[in-house]
């Protein structure tokens, strides 16, 4: 059947998913309580991304400041209001759930 070529990619959309932001740490960008939408396909060049990370068993959303080949240096960008990297450290990249894609910040 000729339509399946065209539905056979959507089996492929797992690599996205929604996300409701808890907190103030990515004000003015991201809002308590916004819906945002992640990918799980990451760009090379993480940074300035604002990522999903699993760090001590919680989900986090920040922006990367910068990466090295292994790990990323995360900052929220309420920085008065953020539990980032300048408490807990580098992140292992592996940690990385998937990128902010929507809205574009």
């Amino acid at each position: 059947m000729k339509l399946q070529k065209y539905f056979k990619p959507l089996n492929k959309l797992n690599f996205l998913f929604v996300r409701r932001i808890v907190g103030n740490s990515m004000l003015p960008a991201l809002e308590d309580g916004q819906f945002v939408l992640i990918s799980r396909r990451l760009n090379k060049n993480l940074n300035n991304q604002v990522v999903i990370v699993s760090h001590q068993g919680i989900d986090k959303i920040k922006r990367v400041s910068f990466s090295s080949k292994d790990e990323v240096y995360l900052l929220g960008d309420n920085l008065n209001h953020s539990t980032d990297s300048r408490q807990f450290g580098l992140v292992a990249k592996e940690n990385i759930i998937g990128r902010l894609i929507w809205p574009k910040i």
